[in-house]
């Protein structure tokens, strides 16, 4: 309450009455400024929190958007092929939904999902109509990550597996395997050990279900290597997709290798090329100076950094900086920090003040967990054919001609393309064949010679040895046929595969081809050699993988074996086969 003098209208006031007059004013105005500022910052934070709320909205919403795009998609024959595995809209709000599969649930590839796909997953990036304001920035976009099963569906029989299957070893000199539609040419080695030399190119996922991988000399995989064993990359090798070794480590030599994607090992990693994600290590982690790592490095044993990390670094031991050395995200470890003669808070304090760690220095730190090793690949086991007519029979082959073998076993030469020829009758025969017929030449020792045919149906060859100086295979009435060339396993009951005595081998000499309109299968449980610039068009199914000799092309094409678990044909992916959810959760990263 403010007291004042009575006085009579037109009185003046003495300058005692006017000082507190004045400050009464200003307390008054002061009063005033305060509930404004109050005011101003009640509707402030009114304002963000309704943004905030509203972006966060926005954003979710619109990456779910992009899950349901997604799942349309791949359920649309050939959809996600075309659009390159991204699913992504205009507008504002709007979403971005990339597309990732994988064979065994534990190392993904982004890519659509294959024929030997099991689960698949979509990633999916929601953005908000509007900007967030104050500190509701995070809130501008949300990221799903959603994961179903993947079964293959349609029609042709079982899934037709990689386009390459080898038992022991897979030795690739110089080839070039292209894929097929969306399915990946996957390479499988079940057994023994891979190795690719080049310039090789492979348009798929190579597995190794019990041995190691070495790429070297301008090897490029497409996806991922997966092996059970190390892996070792030299003189610019490629990976785009992940690099797995369950059960060893990970050693990238040059600094012209490169893998696109992340690096998980039981084991050490140690890299001097460039890795393009993380770093899971269940060991040591080495980057040589001049060498890179997009991604976070976690580890198990000791990490010495030498070059970029673009992420966080955490491990259980200890970590050893190097002048060189650069981490954009915070370093966490159980050890001892060292940075030259500097340890702990002294290198802590160097890191940071240099600017070669962005973030937070935590060192000495107890509960710092190591990372858990991913499981070996699961291939198929090696599949034991015998033959018999009656399976090729009830596959539609009504005919079964045996081979001469009498008159000769090598075709292609004066005996076979003279009419005075003993062989020739028979040539003439197979190149005639107008419905679908299996050759019996098992009793030739070997089938070989320069074998040329134009085919105007499907022709299955069985044979204990094929050693041919040349083959082409051609369509003699402009429609797509098949063509199988096998050798029975010697004992189909002892597991693995079985060389028939002084045989068991498919052998192409010199150039040969396979045109686009003829499918071709190998199946020999010996070896597998394909020479001298041959291009084939199917797939290859063998105990081995052997030979060289200018670039190999083989076009996969799956066509499996009729009346085996390897399929009776391909499977064309129908609607349906994204099979129930498996898993989904918001994410901080999109995978990328």
């Amino acid at each position: 309450m403010l007291l004042r003098k009575n006085v009579y209208a037109g009185a003046s006031l003495d300058n005692r009455e006017k000082g507190s007059a004045l400050l009464v004013v200003v307390g008054v105005m002061a009063l005033g400024l305060l509930i404004s500022v109050l005011l101003a910052s009640s509707l402030t934070a009114t304002f963000t929190y309704t943004s905030t709320t509203k972006a966060g909205i926005q954003a979710q919403t619109a990456a779910e958007s992009g899950v349901a795009a997604a799942l349309v998609g791949l359920n649309t024959v050939g959809d996600c092929a075309a659009k390159g595995g991204v699913y992504a809209s205009s507008g504002n709000p709007n979403f971005r939904a990339t597309i990732w599969r994988s064979l065994d649930g534990a190392t993904w590839v982004k890519a659509c999902p294959d024929l030997v796909s099991t689960q698949v997953r979509i990633i999916s990036t929601g953005y908000a109509q509007g900007v967030a304001v104050g500190a509701a920035n995070s809130q501008n976009q949300r990221i799903v990550e959603s994961t179903y099963s993947f079964g293959t569906g349609g029609s042709g029989g079982n899934s037709p597996g990689a386009a390459m299957y080898v038992y022991a070893a897979g030795n690739l000199d110089t080839y070039q395997i292209n894929s097929s539609g969306v399915i990946a040419s996957d390479i499988a080695v079940t057994t023994g050990n891979f190795s690719c030399t080049g310039p090789t190119l492979i348009q798929g996922t190579v597995l190794v279900g019990q041995g190691s991988a070495n790429l070297t000399n301008n090897c490029t995989i497409y996806n991922s290597v997966l092996a059970s064993g190390s892996i070792v990359m030299t003189s610019n090798s490629q990976i785009h997709g992940d690099a797995t070794s369950s059960g060893a480590g990970v050693s990238i030599a040059n600094v012209t290798d490169t893998i696109g994607g992340n690096v998980y090992a039981n084991g050490a990693v140690s890299t001097n090329g460039s890795i393009v994600g993380n770093v899971e290590a269940v060991g040591s982690v080495t980057l040589v100076q001049g060498s890179s790592v997009g991604g976070n490095i976690k580890a198990g044993g000791v990490v010495s950094i030498s070059s970029s990390v673009g992420g966080s670094v955490t491990t259980p031991g200890n970590l050893t900086f190097n002048a060189t050395g650069s981490v954009g995200g915070s370093i966490t470890i159980g050890g001892t920090l060292t940075y030259g003669k500097l340890t702990n808070s002294a290198a802590a304090a160097a890191l940071t003040s240099q600017g070669k760690v962005v973030g937070a220095i935590l060192f000495g730190q107890t509960g710092v967990s190591a990372p858990v090793a991913k499981p070996a690949p699961l291939l198929p086991p090696w599949v034991d054919i015998s033959y018999n007519y009656s399976t090729w029979q009830a596959n539609g082959f009504a005919t079964q001609l045996l081979w001469p073998s009498a008159l000769g076993c090598r075709i292609g030469d004066a005996s076979s393309t003279t009419p005075s020829g003993v062989l020739y009758p028979w040539y003439q025969q197979l190149k005639n064949l107008s419905a679908p017929t299996v050759v019996d030449a098992r009793g030739c020792a070997s089938v070989s010679g320069n074998i040329a045919l134009s085919l105007k149906t499907d022709v299955a060859f069985i044979g204990t040895n094929f050693d041919f100086d040349s083959i082409n295979l051609t369509s003699g009435d402009g429609q797509g046929h098949k063509i199988w060339f096998i050798v029975p396993d010697a004992q189909p009951t002892v597991a693995g595969p079985q060389c028939t005595k002084h045989g068991g081998n498919f052998v192409v000499n010199t150039t040969s081809s396979v045109s686009s309109t003829i499918d071709a299968f190998v199946y020999a449980p010996c070896s597998i050699a394909i020479n001298n610039g041959t291009t084939w068009t199917g797939q290859l199914y063998s105990g081995d993988m052997v030979g060289g000799g200018g670039t190999r092309v083989l076009n996969y094409v799956p066509l499996g074996v009729p009346g085996t678990s390897i399929g009776g044909g391909p499977i064309t992916p129908t609607l349906g086969q994204v099979g129930g959810l498996l898993f989904e959760r918001n994410r901080s990263d999109n995978g990328e």
